[in-house]
């Protein structure tokens, strides 16, 4: 059996990140988090991305952080076989 590692998951120098939205104190009305998935350089350019799509900053917070996967160790050392 291989050795896993869990890794961040890289494709083309992209990492993928997971970006979440949710309301700040300005905008109570509002209750819902959501949460996407976004490939990008880093995790600010991941929200940036996400914040580009329409929400106001005034009234949500939008944060960004890596995902890592569960990969067999050679795939990170070796890269994903073809």
């Amino acid at each position: 059996m291989n050795k896993r590692a869990w890794k961040p998951l890289d494709v083309d120098g992209l990492r993928l990140y997971e970006v979440q939205v949710y309301p700040t104190p300005f905008n109570p009305q509002k209750h819902q988090i959501s949460r996407f998935l976004v490939m990008a350089d880093s995790p600010r350019d991941a929200a940036r991305l996400v914040e580009d799509g329409g929400y106001e900053p005034r009234e949500w917070i939008v944060t960004g952080r890596p995902i890592t996967v569960l990969m067999p160790e050679e795939w990170w050392t070796d890269g994903v076989p073809t």
